[in-house]
Formats: structure tokens, C-alpha cells, sequence
């Protein structure tokens, strides 16, 4: 072979595998993207419905972000009892069905990410997010907002949801109401929705200013730690449930 055809040769495997690259970034986006217009009512995956008119009997709403926003306001109202439902619902719902839960991969200005060592069951003595349950009226984003803010104690918290992460199906072996139960029913399951948000006290915040977040006594924490998503990849490290979600949050391009 002489030197041109080696050289249209190369030249055309370079450009095969620049296509072939270019086609798997655009897969790659397709799949992963999940804040897509064209897919939902709003940017986390919410649809919102109206009274079904008569015309619409069968079909059903064929479009998206059509609501009213009147509709809307009244679908995502959060009344006050819902952030503190009696004792002994709590405890029956908790025994009876799954929780919805949102946990938030907080990312601070120099990439670092928050971690709280949880102090009650489930989940006990183990490194894990920041969240806790979703209220009814609540988007993903509206929730990961509120517990960002709420477990660090912080209520001018400035939080900026970037994208879903994933939702899983968790089933924990005990529960905090354990000891009130009958045996054999023992335990919890939440469904878990984990968001990244970019968390800062103002918008020319200091690394170090975030660095002092505290955390309220109420909440079922008992330290915090700021560490990069490298050391949560690390084996052995730290819980399944952190070193999974940073890995896929990796992927997805928010971290």
C-alpha cells in the first residue's frame, strides 16, 4: 500500500471513530437526560392534571405543560400539618406503606458533597444523605430545596437543584417504632428520588462559609462531613447507597 492510500486509510478510520464517538455522546444524552422539556409538565419529571373535560374522555391530556396555572398552584399547596403528621399515623403509615422520600447530594463551590452520620433507624450509625420525606403538593425539586435547607439548619440556604439522579426501591430490616410492633413486621420501605443540588449562603459565597453549616438537634444526625465525590467512590469506604448514587450522578454529568 503506498503512502496516499495509507494516509486515506488512517484518515478514514479517524473519521469513523469520531462518528462513531459523536453517535454514542448523543445516546448517551438521550438516555441519561432526564430534565427534558419535551417529557414532562415542568424541568423533574412532575405532570400536572386538570379536571378531565368531556371531549377528553378516552385520550386523556395529549399535551404537555397545558395545565392551568391556577391548577397548578392548588396541586402543589402545602398546608402546614403535613410537616408534622401525628405520631401514631406516622407510625401506622410507615408500617402499612412505602415512604416517598427525597435525599440530596449537596455540592458545595469547590465540588465537595455532604454526608451526615445518621443517629436513628434505619439506616443508623452509617454515612448517608441529607433528605428525609416528601411532602404532598411537593415537586423533587421542591423537596430537595426544603431538606437541604431544613438538616443544615440553614433557612437562607441558597440551593440550586441541577438534575435527578435516580429513584430506588430501599427495604431496610428495622425502623425506628420497631419496639411498639408485632413481630414479622418490623422494618421500613421508602422509594428514594436523589437530586444533586449546588448549595451556597450567597452568590459570592466562600468555600469556608459552607465549611460551618450546622446541623439542628431535631434531626436524626450526629456529624456531617464535606467529601469529593473521588473519596466516595473509594471500596470500602463508605454505604452502597452513596458510593451508587455518586457514581451514576458522575455519568449523568452532575457532579
Amino acid at each position: 500500500m503506498n503512502r496516499d492510500n495509507s494516509l486515506r486509510m488512517q484518515g478514514f478510520a479517524v473519521g469513523v471513530a469520531l462518528a462513531t464517538a459523536i453517535f454514542s455522546a448523543l445516546c448517551f444524552i438521550r438516555t441519561n437526560k432526564i430534565d427534558n422539556h419535551d417529557a414532562a409538565d415542568d424541568d423533574c419529571q412532575s405532570l400536572f392534571y386538570d379536571l378531565l373535560p368531556e371531549d377528553c374522555k378516552g385520550k386523556g391530556f395529549t399535551s404537555l405543560r397545558t395545565t392551568s396555572t391556577a391548577t397548578i398552584a392548588l396541586l402543589k399547596k402545602v398546608h402546614p400539618e403535613y410537616s408534622r403528621l401525628p405520631f401514631e399515623l406516622y407510625k401506622q403509615v410507615v408500617e402499612s406503606l412505602p415512604i416517598v422520600c427525597v435525599d440530596v447530594i449537596c455540592r458545595r463551590n469547590d465540588g465537595k458533597i455532604l454526608l451526615f452520620y445518621r443517629r436513628d433507624k434505619p439506616a443508623a450509625s452509617i454515612w448517608w444523605w441529607p433528605g428525609g420525606r416528601m411532602f404532598r403538593g411537593e415537586t423533587f425539586y421542591d423537596a430537595a430545596i426544603r431538606k437541604a435547607r431544613d438538616e443544615t439548619g440553614n433557612k437562607t440556604l441558597r440551593v440550586n437543584p441541577r438534575g435527578l439522579v435516580t429513584v430506588w426501591n430501599t427495604f431496610f430490616p428495622d425502623s425506628h417504632w420497631d419496639a411498639e410492633r408485632m413481630v414479622g413486621k418490623e422494618g421500613t420501605q421508602t422509594v428514594n428520588v436523589v437530586v444533586v443540588c449546588d448549595v451556597s449562603l450567597d452568590s459570592e459565597c466562600e468555600v469556608a462559609e459552607v465549611e460551618t453549616l450546622g446541623t439542628v438537634a431535631e434531626w436524626a444526625v450526629e456529624a456531617q462531613r464535606w467529601i469529593s465525590p473521588s473519596e466516595a467512590l473509594v471500596v470500602g469506604k463508605y454505604d452502597k447507597y452513596v458510593s451508587s448514587n455518586v457514581k451514576l450522578a458522575i455519568e449523568k454529568g452532575l457532579l
